[in-house]
């Protein structure tokens, strides 16, 4: 298992609360995951969409359908922001 987020403390929290030799985390761009084309089974771009202008947000889609292998599935999960727990998470 692979992940790669642009906070370089991400892998010291994940390691914390779940320390697993089989994931792997990696600093960088998920824009440009230096990953060979075809490569991977899944992508799971989760709650992170949200966050991106839509010129970026679309690149990293881009990307995730170049590292994907022939059949592979893309998974994009977001926050549901007109959902009543949301509202009050955010009041």
């Amino acid at each position: 298992i692979g992940g790669t987020d642009d906070d370089k403390n991400i892998g010291t929290w994940v390691n914390t609360i779940t320390p697993d030799k089989r994931i792997e985390l990696t600093v960088g761009d998920a824009a440009k995951t230096q990953l060979p084309d075809e490569s991977v089974d899944v992508v799971n771009l989760g709650l992170v969409i949200h966050e991106l202008p839509s010129s970026a947000a679309a690149d990293v889609v881009q990307e995730a359908h170049r590292v994907l292998k022939p059949n592979g599935q893309l998974w994009i999960s977001e926050m549901d922001f007109e959902s009543p727990a949301y509202a009050k998470q955010r009041s």
